[in-house]
């Protein structure tokens, strides 16, 4: 019996072909989000360009803004993007919309 292993992933075009997909297992998308004492507005994706933008160094949404000619910085975790956000390192913070509100809830 091979070995193998069940791992929760992005699936984009570019992964495609390194995986063997099963699912999907649950619908999930990208958001940008800002502390909500800060009066920020974006309304198009070219509109990043003029932000600090913090996302996790290996993640989808991570390799898309930067195709897209979004400068990152790069964190080893979300958590730290919770961080920089609360100290003004970054002003919007690239994650997923299911885990980013589980992880900035728990650093209040």
């Amino acid at each position: 019996m091979p070995k193998g292993g069940v791992y929760s992933t992005f699936r984009t075009p570019e992964r495609e072909g390194q995986f063997k997909w099963v699912g999907p297992l649950y619908k999930e998308d990208w958001v940008i989000l800002a502390r909500a004492d800060v009066d920020l507005k974006v309304d198009t994706l070219q509109e990043l360009h003029n932000f600090k933008v913090g996302s996790h160094e290996s993640d989808a949404v991570t390799y898309y803004l930067k195709e897209q000619g979004v400068t990152i910085k790069h964190a080893k975790n979300d958590a730290v993007n919770v961080i920089r956000l609360k100290t003004g390192d970054i002003q919007l913070w690239a994650a997923s919309s299911l885990t980013a509100p589980y992880i900035a809830a728990n650093f209040k």
